[in-house]
Formats: C-alpha cells, sequence, structure tokens
C-alpha cells in the first residue's frame, strides 16, 4: 500500500496545525532571534572591575542593579532584599552554566521571554480556537519592541511575565492548584505580578467556577476559591521568601522581609509642582539633574499625542564616512498597539460589565464562553495598567513606562478577537500585525550591517 504525496501534505499540514508543535516552533524561533542578540553589549572590564564604576561593563539599563546584586549573591551577600529573589537565582543560574558573561547574565531572561510569547500563543488559541487568529496574538505581541528588549536583558520582568502566562494557561485548562503555584513563583519573581494574580483569581473565582445556585451561595462559593487560590500564592511567595532569609541570614521571618519590601517600595515618591496635562511632571528633586527628571504618567504611555520620548537604556553610535548609526540600540520605547489601549477597553466593556452586574444581580449563571475573552482582558487592563493612575496621580509614586509589559498580552490577545469579524477588520488586522513587525525591525536592539543598510536605503535613521 503506497502513501500519496496528498496524504502526506495533509498529514505535515495537519502536524503543523497542531497548536503544541507550534508552539515549540514559536518558542524556539524566537529564542534564536533573542539568542541572535544576547552577547551585546559585551564588558570591557573584568567584573572585579565592575564594583563602582559600571562604565564599560556592558550592562544594559537595570542590569546594572541586578548583575552586581548577583555577584554579591554569589560571594554570600544578602543585597538587592527590596526585590524578591527567584529572577535573580535565575540570573545566577545562568551564570553558574555559562559564566560571567553577557549569556550567563540573559540566558534565562532570553528564554523567559520566548517562552512567554509561546504561552501567550496557547492562551490565544485556548481562548479563540483558531490556529490564524492565535497566530495573529503572536506576531502583534512579537513586535512589542519594550517587551522585547526588556526580555533579553537580565531583569526581573521577563521570568515574572513567564510564571505568570504559564500559571493562567494551567488554570485554563483546569489544573487550578499547579496553576496558582506558579503564579506564587511569578510574584517571586516581581512583586507587581500580585496585579495579574488578582486578575486571573477575580475572573476564575467569579466568572467561570460558581456556574449555578443561588446568588448568595454563588458569591460565597467565589469568596471560598478567591481566598483558598490567594492563600496558596502567598504561601509559595512567603515559603521562597523563607527560604532566601535563611539561607543568607537577612531577616527573621518572610512577613518581615514582606514588610521591607512594602516599606520600601511606598517610600519612592516623586514630588511634582505642576502637572503637563495629566501626561507628565518635572521630579525636581533629583541627584541626577538639576533641571529635574521627567516622570511619564500613565495617560502619556497609551496616547499617541504628546507621547513619551524613547529612553535610551543602552545605545551605541558610530560614525562611517559622515554617516552615523546605532548599532546596538536599546530603547524603552512604545509600540503602535498601546494606542489603542482605550479602543479594548471601550469594546470590551460592555462585556465585562454585564457579567459583573448579572453575576449580582443574581442572573449570572456561568459566563458566555464567547465573552470569557472581553471579561479577561477588561479587568487585566484595570488591573494592569489603570491601576497606576491612583498610584502615580494620587499616591506619588514613581511608576515607568515599562510597567506597561505587564498589560501588553491583554492587547495583543483581543485585537484579533475583535478585528476578525468581517472583511475590513481583518484588512485593519493585517495592517497592525504590519505595523507592529515593521517598528520592531526598526527599533531591533542589535543590528547587522545588512540591517542598517536596508534602513539606510529607505531613508531610514539606523
Amino acid at each position: 500500500m503506497t502513501i500519496s504525496k496528498t496524504d502526506n501534505r495533509k498529514k505535515i499540514s495537519s502536524f503543523l496545525r497542531d497548536p503544541r508543535v507550534l508552539s515549540i516552533i514559536i518558542l524556539l524561533f524566537v529564542l534564536g532571534l533573542k539568542l541572535s542578540v544576547i552577547n551585546y553589549p559585551s564588558p570591557e572590564k573584568s567584573p572585579n572591575e565592575c564594583i563602582s564604576n559600571l562604565e564599560g561593563c556592558g550592562f544594559v539599563f537595570d542590569e546594572a542593579h541586578y548583575v552586581p546584586a548577583v555577584r554579591k549573591l554569589i560571594m554570600g551577600q544578602a543585597t538587592n532584599n527590596e526585590h524578591p529573589p527567584l529572577s535573580k537565582y535565575l540570573i545566577m543560574l545562568g551564570i553558574a552554566i555559562f559564566g560571567d558573561n553577557p549569556i550567563g547574565w540573559r540566558f534565562f531572561s532570553a528564554l523567559s521571554g520566548a517562552a512567554s510569547v509561546s504561552l501567550l500563543f496557547l492562551i490565544s488559541y485556548n481562548f479563540l480556537r483558531k490556529i490564524e487568529l492565535a497566530l495573529a496574538t503572536t506576531l502583534i505581541y512579537l513586535g512589542d519592541v519594550m517587551t522585547f528588549n526588556l526580555s533579553s536583558i537580565a531583569m526581573l520582568d521577563a521570568p515574572a511575565l513567564m510564571f505568570l502566562l504559564l500559571g493562567i494557561l494551567l488554570i485554563m485548562n483546569k489544573r487550578r492548584v499547579l496553576g496558582y503555584v506558579i503564579l506564587g513563583l511569578s510574584v517571586l519573581c516581581k512583586t507587581s505580578s500580585i496585579f495579574g494574580v488578582f486578575t486571573i483569581t477575580l475572573v476564575d473565582s467569579f466568572f467561570i467556577t460558581p456556574k449555578e445556585g443561588r446568588l448568595k451561595k454563588r458569591l460565597e462559593k467565589g469568596l471560598n476559591s478567591a481566598a483558598l487560590s490567594l492563600i496558596l500564592v502567598m504561601s509559595v511567595f512567603l515559603t521562597g521568601l523563607a527560604i532566601y532569609d535563611y539561607a543568607y541570614n537577612v531577616f527573621s521571618s518572610p512577613i518581615e522581609h514582606l514588610d521591607y519590601i512594602l516599606n520600601y517600595h511606598t517610600s519612592l515618591s516623586f514630588r511634582c509642582s505642576d502637572y503637563n496635562a495629566f501626561l507628565y511632571c518635572i521630579h525636581k528633586d533629583s541627584p541626577y539633574s538639576e533641571e529635574g527628571v521627567i516622570v511619564d504618567l500613565p495617560l502619556r504611555w497609551t496616547i499617541p499625542i504628546n507621547t513619551f520620548a524613547p529612553s535610551p537604556y543602552h545605545v551605541v553610535e558610530v560614525t562611517v564616512d559622515g554617516y552615523s548609526y546605532k548599532p546596538i540600540a536599546y530603547y524603552g520605547i512604545y509600540s503602535p498597539i498601546w494606542w489603542l489601549t482605550w479602543i479594548v477597553l471601550v469594546v470590551t466593556a460592555p462585556s465585562a460589565l454585564k457579567n459583573l452586574l448579572h453575576l449580582f444581580s443574581g442572573r449570572h449563571g456561568g459566563i458566555d464562553e464567547k465573552k470569557l475573552l472581553d471579561v479577561f482582558v477588561f479587568f487585566w487592563i484595570c488591573f494592569n495598567y489603570l491601576v497606576y493612575f491612583p498610584v502615580a496621580y494620587l499616591l506619588h509614586r514613581w511608576v515607568y513606562t515599562f510597567y506597561f509589559i505587564q498589560t501588553v498580552p491583554a492587547i495583543a490577545l483581543s485585537l484579533p478577537s475583535i478585528l476578525w469579524e468581517d472583511r475590513i477588520g481583518r484588512l485593519i488586522l493585517i495592517m497592525v500585525i504590519g505595523v507592529q513587525l515593521w517598528w520592531l525591525f526598526m527599533w531591533f536592539p542589535v543590528k547587522s550591517e545588512l540591517h542598517v543598510s536596508m534602513l539606510k536605503s529607505l531613508g531610514l535613521p539606523a
């Protein structure tokens, strides 16, 4: 019996449309892309020379804090205790495997970033059940420059976001206990992950689990589910802190350590006398600048008019024959989908608020599966982006533009669903994907000679 070429093509096509296979392909592709830049920039000085004067040490952005902190941790000296330890342990593991060099510092961040793209593909497929829409989500998310850059360097954010997305995927697949354990690991990487934990706990406990019974019973069941879930998350988090405190003999209890973390972060406040259209203000009491430091407030992150200026995290400029270009240029910069945040909120709000109203009116008998994504996205944006409005405008706590990377997955999830309904919407979706990928191409952090030549031929800055 012979197998025809047509049968082979069908088998290959079926194989490549398997979400699990595609997720592995996506993981390997994105990881390869990140590994191509992971060694740049490289240090000009040895680790022993990078104690106080960090110039020439090859650090990008806050690597200047975390890599020296990890070096101290390796020597048995507790430091950087204002942040939980798991992401720093991953940096330490990278150094143990690959050495104290850029590959060692950044490998697990790059792996986490690649895994996050793959996980978001699977989450999108679980919501939408269409390979095309899941791939659209993936490409939109991949094109976000801020996310790509921060998940290619030794920061806390990439592992935190990876564990957050993994936890969500597990909970969606009814593996709740393991999912909430993983969410605890996310908080153990970075405390701001708790906003994402609140979102998935809210949606899981009140919109998915309690599908029948009277209002009082459903609310009681939802509250019990939420309490147990948060207890599990906090147990994992506090256990991690306890292990760290015991190993380094820092705090007498994880509660004391948590208190230190909270007090430290609440003490970081800015002082502004004038708010420019609620977009930004000038912090005058800065030791780094006599003129003051610009504080880009949350509203400025998501509007195309008078948006925040790209922040040069690490830029190397070279001039050849009068032409200047930047072969290494890590910028903290928005991508075009940030400007669609308010549109996504407006579109998803009716479904979310309607289901919330039904929940408390006693008419809620389980959420419509087709509307679950709207509910999830709406509350995700509320808890992971809008939460920074009172933090910045009322409490005057420092907020940074890169905090938005925890909101980007929700925007990437929602846009394909919103735009897929008709032909015009699909054309707009293709345009959004094209603009996102073009944006990444223009702002890619490490450019080859061919890359520079292409941008130069198009009359674009390189």
